[in-house]
Formats: C-alpha cells, sequence, structure tokens
C-alpha cells in the first residue's frame, strides 16, 4: 500500500499546485458553466491548464480543457432547487470529497462509462509491493510464494503481468492499479473552483 499512497500522493500534489493560482475567469452561475486559468502578471489568461467545468444535464459534470476530459455522473438533487445552488452542489460533490481513490473514481468512471479504462493507470511500483506483500503472506505456501516471487520480474507493464498471471488462472488480483491523473486533475480543478466559491459572494 505504501507505493500506492506515494504514487497518489506525488500526483495529487502536482495536481493542486498546477491549479493553486487558477481564478475564474469565465463564469455563467445560473447555467452552471465557469473556466478557471492563470493569469499573467500584465492581467492575460494563460492557457496551460485552463480549464472549464461545465454542469451538464442529468447529473453529470464535465471538466476538461488543457487537461484530459473527464465526466463524473450522476449528482443527484431536489428538482426545485435553485439552479445556481444546484450548479455549485454538483461541483462540491466532487470537489469537497477527499475519497479520489473509491468515491471520485467511481463517479469518474460512471460518468465516463468505460468500465475503469480511463479512471484507471497502471504504476508499477505499486504493483512490485502489492506483489511483494502477498510474498510476505504466503510464507507457508512455497508454491504460491515462488508465482508471486517470479511475477516480480514483470512488472515493467501491466500487459506483460496480465500476460504470466494468464498461466495462473486462480490469482484474479488487479496489480498496479491506481486512480488515473486524468481523474486527479479534474476533481483538483473542481476542488479549486469550490476555494473561488467561497472568496466570492456571488
Amino acid at each position: 500500500m505504501g507505493n500506492q499512497f506515494s504514487y497518489a500522493q506525488r500526483t495529487l500534489r502536482l495536481a493542486v499546485e498546477s491549479f493553486k493560482d487558477h481564478q475564474i475567469v469565465s463564469r455563467d452561475d445560473i447555467g452552471g458553466r465557469w473556466a478557471i486559468a492563470r493569469r499573467d502578471a500584465d492581467g492575460r489568461i494563460r492557457g496551460d491548464y485552463y480549464t472549464e467545468i461545465i454542469s451538464l444535464h442529468r447529473g453529470r459534470l464535465f471538466v476538461g480543457g488543457d487537461i484530459d476530459d473527464c465526466t463524473f455522473g450522476y449528482y443527484s438533487s431536489g428538482k426545485d432547487e435553485d439552479p445556481r445552488k444546484l450548479h455549485r452542489d454538483k461541483v462540491r460533490w466532487i470537489g469537497e470529497t477527499n475519497d479520489i481513490p473509491y468515491y471520485v473514481r467511481q463517479k469518474a468512471a460512471i460518468g465516463m462509462t468505460d468500465g475503469y479504462r480511463l479512471t484507471t493507470e497502471y504504476d508499477a511500483a505499486t504493483a512490485r509491493q502489492q506483489i511483494q506483500e502477498r510474498i510476505d503472506c504466503a510464507k507457508d505456501d512455497e508454491n504460491l510464494r515462488n508465482i508471486y516471487q517470479d511475477a516480480l520480474d514483470y512488472t515493467d507493464s501491466s500487459e506483460a503481468l496480465q500476460e504470466y498471471f494468464s498461466d495462473h488462472p486462480d490469482i484474479r488480483e488487479a496489480f498496479g492499479d491506481v486512480t488515473s491523473s486524468r481523474v486527479i486533475f479534474a476533481w483538483a480543478a473542481c476542488n479549486r473552483l469550490c476555494l473561488l466559491f467561497k472568496e466570492d459572494a456571488v
């Protein structure tokens, strides 16, 4: 778990750092559409990490721009809510959640209907750590321990590891799977917008 945590923390720190100076540069609070970006000293909008956050129909939330697009689904709310509150609450639904590995990734997988293909990445260090944990737990099973020990030679890629374990169908774990940077950066953009909401009274 240690490496998975380290990978997530590294990516999260990078994402939060990338958005820490962003301001709202375009907004439609009634329609639920915002753009956030950094500005140069002369006030010009910078294009790096320029991000649009859009409240879509049927409880979906789109985040994209100079980051990989991500759609979260599905936010539910009262039908008679004020549109401005509804759209902001939808952003807070993602941006104020701290459970990125499970909750945020799950909502991204639902919103993009991708079966976790776009919301999950492979991290070799995480795979090695997870397999080492299995080796340590298999002290009384020499055969199982040897299977896991040999697996360490195939952790350079997800494909190689999957091919290795295809010869051992009783082992069905997905080693090395971590939340994709796509999801983490989209969350960080929403999180930054939530902080900006608190700064204004609009």
